[in-house]
This record gives structure tokens, sequence and C-alpha cells, in this order.
């Protein structure tokens, strides 16, 4: 079973944001991204939730980003956000995703946190392995 089966059968829709989780790829695409997979449960606050950090991937490399945390929004070079609050998650795909090389801040809320306590993670875009 090829990767990207796999994560479409758990309903990990954003690997989307970082990995080859989109039905919709080309196949052979390159996919630039962070290395998160997002989904959207109870406790996410209407938030998506990071549910997986794929190995080697940027925000694994980081690891600042943890399993639970919550992204809110993308933070521009001039400090103005967008939320991601309510949004699906085909809308936020083209905020995280990028040319390769390129930097997205992420607005990640922590675990058992709530908005207040969020903070700004500048990641590097990067191709992410199958």
């Amino acid at each position: 079973m090829s990767r990207r089966m796999l994560l479409v059968g758990l309903g990990l829709l954003a690997l989307l944001v970082a990995g080859p989780a989109r039905a919709d790829d080309p196949p052979g695409e390159e996919v630039v991204g962070v290395g998160i997979a997002l989904g959207k449960d109870a406790e996410s606050d209407d938030y998506p939730a990071v549910k997986k950090l794929l190995d080697a991937a940027p925000a694994h490399r980081d690891g600042r980003i943890k399993v639970g945390d919550r992204i809110a929004g993308v933070e521009d070079d001039d400090g103005k956000r967008t939320d991601f609050k309510g949004k699906k998650l085909e809308e936020i795909v083209p905020y995280i995703r990028g040319p390769s090389g390129t930097t997205v801040k992420l607005v990640v809320i922590p675990k058992g946190k709530d908005k207040d306590d969020a903070k700004v993670i500048e990641l590097t875009r990067e191709p992410i392995q199958p």
C-alpha cells in the first residue's frame, strides 16, 4: 500500500500541507511543505490540530511543533495574521505550502493552551519525500 493511500485512508487530509497526501496532487509532482499532518477534532477549538509530524521533515527536525498543537494561522513579514479558525483544510493548504527554500510563519497554539499562548514558528519549506 502506498503512503498516499494510507494517509488518505486515515483521513489525514492535511499531510496536504506538508506532504503527499492530497488525492488531487499530480502523480510524480514534487510536494513542498513543512511535514505536518493536520485534522479537525472536538478538542481543536475549530482550529486544525497537528495529527502527525513526518520524520526528517522541517517541522520534525525543528522540534517546536508537537502532535496535538493547533495551527491558528500564518503571519506575513509585516506581522499581519491570517486566521484559520473555521476554515476547511483545503483552504489552509495554500498558505502552508510554497516554493522550496521559502519560509512560512505558523501561528501555533500549544496543546492544552489557549489562543493567548500562541507562538509564531518560522519554518523553511522543502520537498517532502514520499
